[in-house]
């Protein structure tokens, strides 16, 4: 995901509007970039959550291999540090089965949305930053 300190999208708004539109241009790629950002946090979280207690569900309805149950409120409210604290050891297993699928789909939203500001990113005019034969006889030249 781009962050408001990526360089490279401003480069190109640069490069590609005439000169006029240029501080429209920036401002519309910053906004975009900080609103996608303060979205999809959000978006990701309800998706890692839903996954995390549909899967938890299922947990909890199953017997446990060593016996013994959990409280599924407690660990919801827990840090992932506590998990081996809180989740009896037949249940350890597919407790964290389950915090990796929901992690897992949160990857899948964020490679998607990837994707997207790819296919975006296709439609861009293609020019050339760099300034030409200018920029290169610019170069020093001679035995240093």
């Amino acid at each position: 995901m781009a962050t408001t300190t990526d360089p490279i999208p401003l480069v190109a708004v640069q490069t590609v509007l005439p000169i006029a539109d240029v501080p429209i241009g920036t401002s519309l790629v910053v906004f975009m970039q900080t609103l996608g950002a303060a979205v999809f946090i959000s978006v990701a979280q309800s998706v890692f959550q839903n996954r995390l207690i549909t899967d938890l569900g299922g947990v909890a309805k199953q017997p446990a291999a060593g016996g013994g149950d959990f409280d599924l409120a407690a660990l919801l409210q827990a840090d992932t540090a506590d998990i081996q604290s809180k989740v009896p050891s037949g249940f350890l297993r597919p407790v964290l089965e389950a915090f990796n699928n929901a992690i897992t789909r949160v990857y899948i939203v964020s490679i998607c949305m990837s994707s997207l500001t790819l296919v975006s990113s296709l439609a861009m005019e293609w020019k050339s930053v760099h300034k030409g034969a200018k920029a290169k006889s610019a170069a020093p030249t001679g035995d240093y």
